[in-house]
């Protein structure tokens, strides 16, 4: 379920320039130092004195449009006629950033199920323009160089926003994509002492990340809904007003809590950062606390989808 990749190849990667397309030199003015940018087959490639640095999506590579992700085996097929197409053992390359997930034929709209993610601890949710859910870290750190960032998204638009052509058959299907992106020292997050392009065929690797990635998603706060006459449960006002709130807050989309606690940080209301935290919680436990609330026709069908990935990683 690779996409995206960003590979390091050290040494001298010179010969690599003559095998690019619209190969353009650069010569840095103060240091005399000489790179060569271009591309092949969707790849961006950057050759440099000390090594190559390959950027960009490896099921682009082999099918000419990423609706696919790989699997083990055809990354392996992708890294080989990689290093054919560039005469040299791209196996070697160590990675420094990579896109594990895939798309789900949903019953719904991806939105749908967007909305029914909440919080996930010592994350940001940060819900794009486009629809796109992002969990990223709280610093300032761009997106693209943080250390891990997880995705949501509807894949059939972003195919046709970007003028690509969806395949055959999935015109009008609800295409529901969840990557988990990594950038960095990978072989320190995998406990390995190194990551190749090689390695990503391995198996015990692939199901490893395969596993990381089933883990992120479970440790998301999910939105329930409704039991049937919750109503009828409250034996006070007091009760009733509580379970009031509760199915409004039920039927509130994740998006409108967010945009309510980040007005607050603006304003300053609080003089400590915790208060906000402490609020989020106690508005996100009130259905809990009533217990009106009961697992998501939705999510538990993505839960069950997600499982079913893993287990056949």
């Amino acid at each position: 379920m690779y996409d995206k990749l960003k590979l390091s190849l050290p040494g001298d990667c010179k010969d690599i320039a003559r095998y690019l397309d619209e190969a353009n030199e650069q010569v840095n003015t103060s240091t005399g130092e000489m790179t060569t940018k271009g591309h092949i087959k969707g790849l961006s490639v950057s050759v440099y004195p000390v090594g190559c640095y390959l950027v960009g999506s490896l099921s682009k590579y082999l099918y000419g449009e990423n609706f696919y992700p790989l699997d083990r085996h055809t990354t392996a097929d992708a890294i080989e006629n990689l290093s054919d197409d560039l005469h040299t053992d791209v196996g070697k390359a160590d990675i420094v950033g990579l896109e594990f997930g895939t798309q789900f034929p949903m019953k719904h709209k991806p939105m749908a199920y967007i909305d029914k993610l909440g919080d996930l601890t010592r994350r940001m949710r940060l819900l794009a323009a486009d629809g796109t859910l992002y969990y990223q870290g709280k610093g300032k750190t761009y997106r693209s160089k943080q250390k891990q960032v997880l995705c949501f998204y509807d894949k059939a638009a972003e195919v046709k926003n970007r003028g690509g052509t969806l395949p055959l058959g999935f015109e009008d299907a609800n295409m529901l994509k969840y990557e988990l992106r990594i950038n960095g020292s990978i072989a320190r997050r995998m406990k390995m002492q190194a990551v190749t392009a090689a390695t990503l065929s391995e198996r015990g690797f692939y199901l490893q990340l395969a596993k990381m990635w089933g883990d992120e998603y479970f440790k998301i706060a999910k939105k329930g809904s409704m039991k049937q006459a919750a109503a009828l449960k409250a034996k006070s006002v007091g009760e009733a007003k509580d379970i009031f709130f509760a199915r409004l807050l039920l039927n509130t989309p994740q998006q409108v809590i967010d945009e309510y606690l980040n007005e607050l940080k603006q304003n300053e209301v609080f003089d400590d950062r915790k208060y906000y935290t402490r609020l989020r919680q106690a508005i996100m436990g009130l259905s809990s606390k009533v217990g009106i609330s009961e697992s998501d026709e939705l999510i538990r069908e993505l839960d069950d989808t997600i499982r079913t990935y893993v287990s056949n990683a």
